[in-house]
């Protein structure tokens, strides 16, 4: 389970633990090539090309300023993930742009920071050799790529962090993960119930005899709990978020 914070100013859950939870249905060992493919095209120091599986690429073919045989696609240089998609898409290796599964962002959910899932689905197995320039043309890597979709598991709201890559053969129907829309809490020595939804901190009762509250005046920060906001209860009020 991903960590809450039950703080003074803060209830909210791990974004980062919730993507790395989420991504355990996937495969992650084909998915490392994919992230070895994004990671030399954000290079500044080599070029990319892709070719088909079994294509063999000279350095004469892709010699400075030469340009590459009609069977050879070359990659922008430092391509960001949606450029490379949007070229690889146009060269019939991919379904498309990438597909957005969620987005969750800390202002609809109790999430401690945005959150995002993508997928891009390869139609084709292909390879990308990088190739880098400097007194000789030298092929420094053959990535292959096999055909299924690729899903990137990433935080944040201004500057993105991609923890996880998976893999999988198909196409996920279901988007990842689990809302973290909702919050409910609950006292262990009273056995008041409480919920609340789409990031408010005003949690109403379950059941009638119990009141309403809101986090803003909760007490008693300790242990990831609350003290129980019902009068004469001395109980601890937890949390759990999904």
């Amino acid at each position: 389970m991903a960590t809450i914070t039950v703080a003074r100013h803060e209830l909210s859950v791990s974004a980062r633990e919730t993507v790395i939870e989420a991504m355990c249905r996937f495969d992650p060992r084909p998915a490392v090539r994919w992230g070895d493919l994004l990671y030399s095209l954000a290079r500044h120091d080599r070029a990319v090309y892709i070719t088909a599986p079994d294509r063999v690429l000279r350095p004469r073919e892709v010699a400075p300023h030469a340009v590459p045989p009609a069977d050879v696609l070359e990659m922008p240089w430092r391509a960001q993930p949606d450029e490379a998609v949007s070229c690889l898409a146009q060269a019939g290796y991919l379904s498309g742009e990438s597909a957005l599964l969620r987005r969750d962002d800390a202002h609809n959910t109790y999430l401690d920071t945005g959150r995002f899932f993508e997928a891009v689905t390869v139609l084709k197995p292909f390879m990308a050799v990088t190739v880098t320039y400097g007194n000789d043309v030298v092929v420094a890597d053959e990535i292959q790529i096999r055909a299924g979709t690729y899903v990137t598991g990433s935080t944040g709201l201004v500057r993105r962090t991609v923890h996880r890559i998976g893999y999988m053969n198909g196409y996920p129907v279901d988007p990842p993960g689990f809302g973290v829309s909702r919050v409910r809490a609950e006292c262990g020595t009273c056995c008041g119930r409480w919920r609340a939804k789409d990031g408010s901190w005003w949690f109403r009762p379950e059941r009638a005899r119990d009141t309403p509250w809101t986090y803003t005046d909760a007490r008693g920060h300790r242990g990831g709990t609350i003290a129980c906001p019902t009068p004469q209860c001395a109980g601890r009020v937890g949390f759990r978020i999904f």
